[in-house]
């Protein structure tokens, strides 16, 4: 087993038109960003299977308005905390799947 622990930020994107690739990393840093949120994260890793489990602890420190569909929405507010939970394997054919808690789209003027 390895454990890796990491702090620092993340920053979740809107694009209107995603482009995202894993071959190309930066290319999800494209759109306007609309939730910035200091992080504290954990990844336990099985080194001989390659499966893998992370929790990271956010709390959203900016938070901008953004447009879909002729409505505007807000994803959490300032000093909203969540969790990103995922797991998940590594190898030629890697996958993931996760969920989050606490993160709220909130409508209109909020």
């Amino acid at each position: 087993m390895r454990t890796i622990n990491r702090s620092g930020e993340m920053t979740i994107y809107y694009n209107a038109t995603p482009n995202g690739s894993f071959a190309n990393p930066e290319s999800f840093r494209s759109g306007m960003p609309v939730v910035v949120a200091m992080l504290r994260h954990q990844v336990i890793v099985n080194t001989e299977t390659g499966a893998f489990s992370t929790h990271a602890d956010l709390r959203i420190v900016r938070s901008e308005r953004f447009t879909l569909n002729g409505q505007t929405y807000r994803l959490g507010k300032v000093r909203d905390d969540y969790t990103l939970i995922f797991v998940g394997k590594t190898g030629p054919i890697p996958y993931f799947m996760g969920h989050t808690f606490g993160l709220h789209l909130r409508g209109g003027s909020d």
